[in-house]
């Protein structure tokens, strides 16, 4: 289960063939709201000893509640990719460490895809990245950098008051 995303279009379509060598069936779904989370849950638990995996996206992080108490619910064997969802009451997750696969990534010219919700860690990763590649990390969106993006959440310092001219 993960949300329509470019990124990971090209792995999905892989899924079916690496299940097929363990002599599994897998079925990838792509859902962009909350009702295809529920309707693709519920199709994977009307599967005789069917499981799910749930791979990294936006939407599972927003939804993640949703998505472990339909698995309870239905009492669906699921992983999830990051240890959040173990937390709020999940199975098992085979959460990465970011940071190892965009280097490793790095290392092999590949493209990555990471996501991370603690803004902390993301943090800690685009620094240690430049780090190990001697690059600006850029937005892709406007190609503002890393340092660019720190400086705009800083909180701003209050403007002082006014002078009361009345006062003496």
């Amino acid at each position: 289960m993960g949300s329509h995303h470019n990124c990971r279009d090209r792995p999905v379509r892989r899924y079916p063939v690496c299940g097929a060598s363990l002599g599994v069936e897998v079925r990838a779904i792509n859902v962009r709201d909350i009702a295809e989370i529920e309707r693709g849950v519920e199709a994977f638990a009307r599967i005789a000893n069917g499981g799910m995996i749930v791979t990294a996206s936006a939407l599972a992080i927003l939804h993640r509640d949703l998505i472990v108490a339909l698995a309870a619910r239905y009492k669906l064997p699921t992983v999830y990719f990051q240890k959040v969802f173990v937390a709020e009451g999940g199975l098992i997750s085979y959460g990465t460490d970011f940071l190892t696969t965009l280097i490793a990534a790095e290392k092999t010219g590949r493209e990555a895809c990471a996501l991370e919700i603690d803004p902390t860690y993301a943090d800690v990763i685009v620094q240690r990245w430049q780090s190990y590649t001697g690059r600006p990390a850029l937005l892709a969106a406007t190609g503002a950098t890393f340092e660019e993006l720190t400086e705009q959440r800083k909180p701003k310092a209050p403007s002082p008051a006014p002078a009361d001219p009345g006062a003496r």
